[in-house]
């Protein structure tokens, strides 16, 4: 699949927590995978701790399906964990701060997980343990923000679904969080968390227009991955309006 295919939106709105239901349709234990597959996640797991001696396989979810139902939108999960999910796929969640003076809290990890995930500024993000999605986005706030965040600071803006070579296969829930609070406010308390991330914080400015992938040397812009791009094209227009995401990307659909 080319770069330009492999990441696309799979659902765009605009829902809050309580519109968004998660739920596993599986016991773990009932997760039946292609005899092959243990072999290979083994291979694809050691490649990943030789990068990445700290990684570890916690628990996570995989998406199954997903529909809108009035004016809900439902995911369907199924229990995995972080070592079958790097080869399988795995739901993660973008969460993106905004503060109320117009700045996104981006995460410039440092070289061991950079190895992992790749290098440059990304927007963060968290692998929820199960169904429990809006819980998992809000003490994740806490533990690598120092920030207390409620239900209704959360804005659920879409999904997203990313493939080599843009990134390992997986999909990806993207959550504005609004934070009450400005970027200096922010900053101070992400100094104090309990587990904040190995890696800077550092924040870009919101502004309407966005320049063109790879150009403008020496731009913030420049620095982000294209999923991390699409992601805050949809995190700026739905803070500023106007039609970036079609704009930059010719289609609302695939990139």
């Amino acid at each position: 699949m080319s770069e330009q295919k492999a990441l696309g939106i799979l659902e765009r709105g605009l829902w809050s927590p309580d519109q968004l239901v998660a739920h596993s349709i599986v016991e773990r234990e009932a997760v039946k995978l292609y005899p092959g597959d243990a072999e290979a996640i083994e291979a694809n797991w050691n490649g990943i701790l030789a990068k990445n001696p700290k990684a570890f396989a916690g628990p996570t979810v995989r998406l199954l399906g997903r529909h809108r139902l009035d004016d809900k939108l439902i995911l369907e999960v199924a229990p995995s964990d972080y070592k079958e999910g790097c080869f399988l796929s795995f739901l993660g969640v973008a969460m993106v701060p905004v503060t109320t003076d117009g700045f996104i809290a981006l995460q410039e990890p440092v070289a061991s997980v950079a190895a992992t995930i790749g290098g440059g500024t990304r927007v963060p993000g968290c692998t929820p343990s199960d169904s429990l999605i809006i819980g998992e986005v809000i003490r994740k706030m806490k533990k690598e923000f120092g920030a207390e965040v409620l239900p209704e600071h959360l804005s659920i803006l879409g999904l997203i679904e990313a493939r080599p070579p843009i990134a390992k296969f997986h999909h990806g829930l993207v959550v504005k969080v609004s934070m009450p609070c400005v970027k200096d406010q922010l900053a101070e308390s992400w100094q104090g968390a309990e587990d904040k991330w190995q890696g800077n914080l550092e924040f870009l400015e919101m502004r309407r227009g966005l320049p063109t992938f790879g150009s403008a040397s020496g731009s913030n812009y420049q620095k982000l991955n294209r999923q991390s791009l699409l992601i805050l094209t949809m995190v700026i227009e739905s803070e500023l309006g106007g039609t970036l995401v079609n704009d930059w990307g010719n289609t609302l659909n695939w990139w």
